[in-house]
């Protein structure tokens, strides 16, 4: 292994150029074949023995949607059926996640004031409902379905 680090030096950092050979490394002892596309570091891996890196898929992200009750759950379970949750999911990159909070409209509507998370999710309230006294509302959400 050092013989070849030596020899070709296109890893080690020293600012030297590509050997202009290559190096033609076997892989699979039942049924050797060459290895493409390998360098000094995958080589070293592999008469190491060492497993390549599990790359992490990347965490989907979650976008939690509040409601007062269990009633507006259910209204809301009916109107995001699983066909438009997974077109959101596939338009958008988020899972929807709507969860009950059994708060009146007011103060699920004034959570924002107390911790900043409630300004990182979407709340879904009543008619009932008055954004009086509320300010401009910060979030528009236009949603269209065909």
């Amino acid at each position: 292994m050092s013989l070849i680090e030596a020899v070709h030096g296109e890893e080690d950092g020293e600012g030297r150029e590509k050997s202009p050979d290559s190096i033609v490394y076997l892989v699979d002892t039942t049924i050797p074949r060459v290895a493409k596309g390998y360098g000094i570091e995958d080589i070293r891996r592999d008469m190491q023995l060492t497993p390549p890196a599990i790359e992490q898929p990347p965490k989907s992200r979650s976008l939690k949607l509040y409601v007062e009750d269990p009633e507006a759950h259910f209204l809301l379970g009916k109107i995001l059926t699983p066909k438009l949750k997974r077109r959101i999911k596939y338009e958008a990159g988020v899972n929807v996640t709507p969860i009950s909070l059994s708060l009146g409209c007011d103060n699920l509507m004034g959570l924002h004031k107390y911790d900043p998370h409630f300004k990182t999710v979407l709340i879904a309230v009543d008619a009932d409902a008055s954004l009086k006294g509320q300010g401009k509302v910060d979030l528009a959400l236009e949603l269209r379905i065909p």
